[in-house]
């Protein structure tokens, strides 16, 4: 409810009125890799940018989140966390649903139960998703790739916590752009790139940022919107014309709010 909203309220007399509950949210990352934000990285280990990152998404969509922490590779550890996550309506999990041998995800949710619907989407970044059902819990793996966690608690694990407290539209906004430079997508599935988008003498014009990655955080906190090439569709050209999901910083960092 904006303040605008409260004032009509006020106006009509309507003191109580029914709304959605703030649904709870648990994060856990998982991996041996990991230190957390003040602890200094050594050879081969790097900082813990996801649990940060994804507490701040959910709220950012209206729940209440809390940390379960950074869990090691190991299966009865992440279990023990995976437990407590299920004291909240949505568990949030960052890492361990790859293929590989120390992804283990997957194996401790079966032993809790946990139904899974699906645990991989034909989209970049972040083709390893787990979306599972334990009762009324509802339990997300997302890819231990930062901007790969980034982009799939965006388009899947928000749009559920909007549709929990009753939002009508749970989707970001999509529009039409006209690229100012090339894209290219060869990963053979809907690629999202970050870009910038801004107004142009009344046309919306896009420019695609350069990133090194799925792990170029840098890249992803700059765009404003993520332009989408369908995976038969191998390059666009400056001048041609995509779809771009835009971000929810697109209004605040460009002015135009």
């Amino acid at each position: 409810i904006d303040p605008a909203t409260v004032a009509v309220l006020a106006a009509v007399g309507k003191a109580r009125v029914m709304v959605g509950r703030r649904p709870t949210v648990s994060v856990l990352v998982t991996g041996d890799e990991l230190v957390d934000v003040w602890d200094a990285p050594t050879r081969g280990r790097i900082r813990n940018s996801n649990g940060y990152a994804l507490m701040a998404q959910a709220r950012w969509a209206g729940a209440d989140a809390r940390s379960l922490g950074v869990v090691p590779d190991q299966a009865p550890l992440i279990g023990d966390a995976v437990r407590e996550g299920f004291s909240s309506d949505v568990l949030v999990i960052s890492g361990g649903v790859s293929e590989g041998a120390f992804d283990l995800v997957e194996e401790v949710l079966a032993r809790f139960d946990v139904g899974l619907l699906f645990t991989k989407v034909a989209i970049k970044p972040g083709a390893p998703l787990v979306f599972g059902r334990r009762g009324d819990k509802l339990v997300f793996g997302l890819p231990g790739n930062p901007v790969s966690a980034q982009v799939t608690f965006d388009l899947f694990a928000r749009a559920a916590l909007l549709r929990m407290q009753g939002a009508r539209v749970v989707t970001r906004p999509v529009v039409e752009v006209e690229l100012l430079e090339p894209a290219t997508n060869r990963s053979g599935r809907r690629n999202h790139l970050p870009a910038r988008v801004r107004f142009d003498g009344g046309r919306l014009v896009a420019t695609p940022l350069r990133s090194v990655g799925s792990g170029d955080v840098v890249a992803h906190a700059r765009a404003n919107a993520l332009v989408v090439l369908e995976s038969e569709r191998l390059r666009a050209e400056a001048g041609e014309r995509a779809p771009a999901i835009l971000l929810g910083n697109f209004l605040e960092r460009d002015g135009i709010a």
